[in-house]
């Protein structure tokens, strides 16, 4: 509002007590019986006033019409000359079209122009038939305009106020479209929504906003509705709509262009039909592309939707999202990138921060806990990368008199012994069977770990490297693994290969009782980090293992059937290295699921593991007491007949450092693997032995010294408390 002349003021509403304090003007209250000056003041720049002493206030066209000016009169006077032509009228009239659609329910909307030259609206309702109408809705409540067409139409074009919505109405061509509002910008409030939403479903809407920022704010309100309530909806950017020049009030602006000036420039229903048929293939085309779409695409697409359903677009649309179920973690790739990421902390707060920056006016804000769940849920695409690798892998033929890329490959492989070559070839090959099994979930277990025994340098690394090319570095662990640790166990899980590539170290008889518990394991249950329950984490894993020393490794009897171990003299590391690893894996593929081999040994296989692995086995320091002093027949030397139990046994034994070592199933476990024949009294097992006829002092001591070591070991155990 422009600032009022200060001699207009003084000359109507002047007093001799009446004084300036800047530009407010302190007089007394023309609308009361006022004596004092100082409560009432009139604001040149503002033109209103201000009672403090009743608290009212108001315009300065008031106080000038309580002169006897009329509204007409006091505009002139204050805003000048030009004003009262801009003035559409001094009389209130209501809207022709709302009257015509609302005339049943005794509604109208009336417009008019307030001193400032700005557009009111305010309801009517009527009284007496018609007679006379009083300000407000009387508890009416109104609905659609033109609800009348709306209803049986298909196709409804909605527009910013009724004269668009009555321009468009009059080129529609046919019953099937319609045009409709609730109003303008400030009118789609909860109350018509809910009532709105009933008569648009089934039907495919296009919404047609007006050029400024209230027109985009009220098509996006309309736009979210719809979409929520699942009706078929769009906004149409109508093309060279924001080029037009129209005049409004007489001045030539550029803004506020709206569907009724787009039509009244010449343009037919044929080109407002294939507006909104553009827009609708648009949509159509973003929500079908394969290519990373901008994020006002995709703003425009997840308008109104719920947030999960609209994360779900965004994850399809512009980030692509998998969950790894080998390593139990969600991860993410924009969408024409190759490379998949694990969601890191980092990760997702970068996505978190521009989901919001960019949806927030479509979605609403996203919190980090649904963001978190969308990405975790089981709405992403399950990924495993073992079955994939599987699934890769092409199937080639293996004929048994051909040469093959297997056959190469296990042939490069120099045993120090070469009558064990072919039962060497025959435990890889197996072992590769069930390693493929495994991964390919045919079985749920490898229950052997293959031994390789070679000096060092000679590529016992560098071929599993070769052999495993295929497969991502962070699925195969190389290095000492300790048993019993919950983080070995999540290894078993997720890796495909474990190497041990220091064995001697992870071979001692607790060692390896528990590698074997791993090795013929299935199945874990565990609880992952910041996990809410425990889960089921599946065996993937196959083990192999190599050792650089000729030195004895393997100690626990009943196990050592799990570890065929074979010394290598070389491998032919140029030769393995130029072959096609992917041919090998396409021939184990075949062997696999054409020939069905087993991935298990038969008795007589496993009697051979037993046989070749007495090379390396360590003999415990009893084994060698018996084999020192005691016979399972008579022989020279040996002509002591005795039958005791393994606790009368154990008793006789001079050496305390030996008898420390023993239990009665150890005991029992040698003497029956030596053959020494078992006889029961009275309910006890007993052995016959026959004894040296004297004990020799230096071989006792010799044997002591021997094994030193193991003696060593059980004392250190027994003070820890974990002596067996």
């Amino acid at each position: 509002m422009p600032e009022i002349d200060k001699h207009i003021i003084e000359q109507y509403f002047g007093n001799p007590k009446a004084y300036w304090r800047d530009d407010e003007y302190f007089t007394l209250n023309p609308l009361r019986l006022d004596n004092n000056v100082g409560s009432f003041h009139i604001s040149a720049s503002k033109g209103c006033y201000k009672d403090h002493a009743t608290n009212e206030g108001g315009s300065v066209i008031d106080l000038l019409m309580s002169k006897g000016l009329t509204k007409k009169e006091a505009c002139k006077l204050v805003f000048g000359e030009s004003f009262t032509q801009r003035l559409e009228s001094d009389i209130d009239y209501y809207d022709e079209w709302y009257d015509e659609n609302l005339k049943s329910l005794g509604l109208r909307l009336v417009r008019n122009r307030n001193f400032s030259d700005s557009k009111q609206f305010y309801w009517q309702h009527s009284k007496n038939n018609g007679a006379s109408w009083e300000k407000g809705k009387n508890g009416i409540q109104p609905t659609l305009y033109n609800l009348h067409k709306l209803v049986p139409s298909k196709i409804v074009f909605f527009c910013e106020g009724e004269g668009n919505a009555e321009c468009v109405q009059n080129i529609c061509i046919n019953p099937d479209y319609s045009a409709s509002t609730s109003g303008g910008a400030e009118s789609w409030t909860n109350k018509i929504q809910d009532q709105s939403i009933r008569f648009l479903k089934d039907k495919t809407v296009y919404i047609f906003p007006d050029n400024d920022e209230p027109g985009y704010k009220f098509s996006q309100k309309v736009l979210k509705s719809l979409r929520i309530a699942k009706i078929d909806a769009y906004i149409v950017e109508l093309p060279g709509l924001k080029d037009l020049e129209i005049i409004k009030n007489g001045k030539l602006i550029r803004e506020k262009q709206d569907v009724k000036n787009w039509i009244e420039s010449g343009k037919t229903f044929e080109d407002l039909l294939n507006a909104c048929n553009d827009e609708k293939r648009k949509i159509d085309e973003l929500e079908n592309s394969e290519s990373p779409l901008a994020w006002k695409d995709i703003k425009k697409l997840t308008t109104g939707m719920e947030k999960f359903t609209a994360l779900d677009l965004v994850f399809e649309l512009f980030y692509q999202k998998r969950y790894n179920v080998v390593l139990n973690r969600a991860e993410i790739r924009k969408i024409g990138t190759a490379e998949w990421t694990p969601v890191t902390d980092r990760i997702f707060l970068t996505i978190w921060k521009e989901i919001n920056q960019n949806l927030t006016d479509s979605i609403g804000a996203i919190k980090k806990d649904v963001l978190e769940a969308s990405m975790e849920s089981i709405s992403g695409n399950d990924y495993d990368p073992f079955i994939d690798w599987t699934e890769n892998i092409p199937v080639i033929e293996v004929k048994e008199d051909e040469d093959s890329e297997l056959k190469k490959f296990l042939s490069y492989f120099i045993l120090e012994k070469p009558e064990q070559s072919q039962l060497f070839q025959s435990v890889m090959r197996r072992w590769l069977v069930a390693t493929y099994s495994l991964l390919a979930k045919r079985t749920k277990h490898n229950e052997i770990c293959p031994v390789l025994s070679g000096r060092q340098g000679i590529g016992k690394n560098r071929f599993l490297d070769k052999l495993f090319e295929t497969i991502p570095r962070e699925y195969c662990y190389t290095g000492a693994i300790q048993a019993d640790n919950k983080d070995s166990r999540k290894r078993v899980a997720t890796m495909a290969v474990i190497h041990l590539d220091e064995f001697d170290s992870t071979t001692g008889k607790s060692d390896t009782s528990s590698l074997k518990s791993l090795i013929t394991s299935k199945e874990f249950t565990d609880r992952l980090p910041y996990g809410r329950l425990d889960i089921q984490l599946e065996r993937r894993c196959s083990f192999i293992a190599s050792i650089n020393t000729d030195t004895s490794i393997l100690m626990d009897d009943s196990g050592n059937r799990r570890f065929p171990t074979f010394r290598l003299n070389s491998i032919m590391l140029n030769e393995l290295l130029l072959l096609d690893t992917s041919k090998i894996w396409g021939e184990i593929k075949f062997i696999t699921e054409v020939l069905q081999e087993p991935t298990t040994f038969s008795e007589e296989e496993v009697k051979l593991f037993e046989e070749i692995n007495e090379d390396f086995r360590k003999i415990e320091a009893f084994e060698e007491y018996v084999d020192e002093f005691f016979m399972n027949k008579p022989q020279e030397e040996f002509d002591e007949k005795e039958i005791l139990s393994a606790s009368e046994i154990i008793d006789q034994i001079q050496s305390e450092s030996i008898k420390r070592l023993l239990t009665r199933d150890k005991v029992g476990k040698i003497l029956k693997k030596k053959n020494f024949k078992q006889i029961r009294s009275n309910g006890v097992r007993k052995y016959l032995i026959y004894k040296k006829s004297r004990e020799d002092q230096h071989s006792q001591a010799k044997l002591i010294s021997q094994h030193q070591d193991e003696i060593k070991e059980f004392e250190a155990n027994c003070q820890l408390g974990i002596a067996v």
